[in-house]
């Protein structure tokens, strides 16, 4: 199984740093979510981690899932990675603040989104992806333990 963590930009973002406007440098927020899930992945599965603002999306490569995190503001961005890997037949997970706090708009472009802390129901998405057997929700109940 391969798997591919994305954390969308905003194209204006995105321009500004191609047009090297501000030294080539934009306002970035800690990709630690995705270092966490990547951390909690089984090992037998293949995890690409892709930071739109450094580096483009790689469209023409196959993966089995598609994890998008995202906050309000990159919300429309997020929704257009997610329509292209859908049209593809690739399943996709939205997660972060946005899905958390607006959950009924996330779920309209994802087949599957994460509220609150994917911690604790990774490996439960990962499972359900392999079965062909996504649930439109997953929650965790419960705070995640993070010793591992």
């Amino acid at each position: 199984m391969k798997i591919l963590l994305i954390a969308p930009t905003s194209g204006r973002w995105k321009e500004a740093a191609r047009s090297k406007l501000f030294n080539g440098k934009t306002f970035r927020f800690s990709l630690l979510s995705l270092l966490s899930l990547a951390a909690e992945t089984p090992e037998d599965v293949k995890v690409k981690i892709v930071d739109e603002q450094i580096e483009d999306i790689p469209w023409q490569e196959q993966f089995d899932l598609v994890g998008i995190t995202c906050m309000t503001a990159l919300a429309p961005r997020a929704y257009e990675i997610a329509a292209e890997f859908r049209k593809k037949n690739i399943p996709v997970v939205l997660g972060g603040m946005h899905p958390t706090l607006c959950p009924e708009d996330a779920r309209q472009h994802a087949d599957a989104i994460v509220v609150g802390d994917a911690e604790g129901v990774w490996e439960e998405v990962i499972i359900d992806t392999k079965k062909g057997k996504l649930k439109k929700i997953y929650h965790n109940n419960r705070p995640p333990n993070l010793s591992g």
